[in-house]
């Protein structure tokens, strides 16, 4: 009664519970939530950086006819110095 096939194994999906997907839907909302939380004081902080930084240019008494393109060169090199 030799079988020169032997039996094959099924493929089985995982099985998880309710409960287990329900954990693992919060788990994943709660650090989604503290990334985004994260993501939008770092751009609260960058905003408040560069209004700090144009304050100080014009604090400085800079001529008020200045260009754009001199205004950006200034705001460039100004950013630097701070980071």
């Amino acid at each position: 009664m030799s079988d020169s096939n032997p039996p094959r194994h099924k493929l089985r999906w995982y099985q998880y519970s309710l409960s287990s997907l329900f954990i693992l839907t919060i788990l994943v909302a709660l650090a989604s939530g503290w990334y985004s939380n994260e993501m939008q004081k770092a751009a609260e902080r960058r905003s408040r950086n560069v209004w700090k930084i144009v304050a100080s240019l014009i604090l400085r008494g800079r001529d008020a006819r200045i260009d754009n393109i001199q205004f950006l060169e200034m705001f460039q090199a100004e950013a630097k110095s701070q980071v």
